[in-house]
């Protein structure tokens, strides 16, 4: 019996990770639909577009090099939520911006959040699937491919009715609020039983071994 509550807690952690995923690779599309109503408000000229896509991706770099250092320091529970909240904060504050240099520095750190978050899902799978861990990981990456397809349809559907671009960044931010506040309902109320609260010491990366090719 108690094997099988293990299993469901596991089960149920695993889905609402796979939900977080989902909600994440919906943000990564929103730049693009809504690019014509960022250059056409912040009067960037269409040679200059893609300065978003730029900047995210400098935050990304950033991101990753940061989960290289510290995935492996603290419980992956604690990861996920700590850098999903930092992620939401800043869709939220992005949805409140009215400057060109504060939407460009909310996009960074969401770049930098986000890669974070990435690292530590990847990571909170695999500690609580030590069989078959190649079929679940394929399950959150499917996850995210899910969430891409089915963003640009969301957004463009938003945005084409008439919702302001900054309406469809708190909107994604409350869905992903819902969906992490799941998350810790779960894997608190679950205990051990999901698998990742603990781990077992790992020693830190080093810069060396995050900048090795």
């Amino acid at each position: 019996m108690e094997r099988g509550g293990a299993a469901r807690g596991r089960l149920a952690e695993t889905v609402a990770m796979y939900l977080l995923m989902a909600s994440y690779a919906v943000y990564t599309t929103i730049i693009g639909a809504i690019l014509p109503r960022l250059m056409a408000e912040f009067g960037i000229p269409l040679s200059k577009g893609g300065i978003f896509v730029a900047v995210l991706n400098i935050g990304c770099f950033g991101g990753i090099l940061a989960s290289g250092l510290l995935v492996d320091r603290y419980a992956k529970r604690v990861l996920i939520i700590a850098s999903y909240a930092c992620f939401l904060v800043a869709l939220f504050a992005a949805g409140c911006t009215s400057s060109l240099a504060t939407y460009l520095c909310m996009v960074f750190l969401e770049g930098v959040a986000s890669k974070f978050m990435d690292a530590s899902l990847n990571a909170g799978v695999s500690q609580i699937h030590t069989e078959n861990r190649g079929f679940y990981l394929g399950l959150l990456h499917g996850s995210y491919a899910v969430g891409s397809f089915s963003g640009p349809l969301f957004v463009g559907m938003l945005v084409g009715g008439g919702l302001p671009w900054r309406h469809v960044y708190i909107g994604i931010a409350a869905l992903g609020l819902a969906f992490v506040a799941a998350y810790s309902w779960l894997t608190r109320s679950g205990g051990a039983k999901a698998g990742t609260g603990s781990s077992p010491a790992a020693s830190p990366a080093s810069w060396k071994s995050v900048l090795c090719p």
